[in-house]
């Protein structure tokens, strides 16, 4: 499955998101640790493991009554919270002037 997965998103894609995640945190004066390329991967595939799974709520997912080591051995839910919304594909400040394009900060995605 991990080598399917990478013939259609490129490792290049998670290293410039944590790239711009890292500018972005850092633009918003967040006082984020930087993240790291692995930290990326590692939240789209919980991401997909929550599409699986399919919990009422985030925070579930690290209870540790429900013992789901996945997510409880791979990063804790404060960390996740924290990438997800500092999570950026692209730099706020490169934006071409008069842009109109909607997508712009997904567009690195397609």
């Amino acid at each position: 499955p991990l080598a399917y997965f990478q013939k259609y998103i490129p490792r290049s894609l998670f290293e410039s998101a944590a790239e711009f995640t890292n500018i972005y945190a850092q633009q918003t004066d967040s006082r984020m640790k930087s993240c790291t390329t692995e930290e990326i991967e590692t939240l789209f595939g919980l991401h997909i493991a929550m599409g699986n799974l399919r919990f009422p709520r985030v925070k579930m997912y690290w209870n540790s009554a429900l013992g789901i080591n996945l997510f409880l051995d791979n990063m804790t839910r404060d960390r996740f919270f924290t990438l997800r919304s500092n999570l950026h594909f692209v730099n706020n400040l490169d934006k071409p002037a008069g842009c109109k394009d909607v997508f712009y900060k997904v567009r690195p995605i397609f």
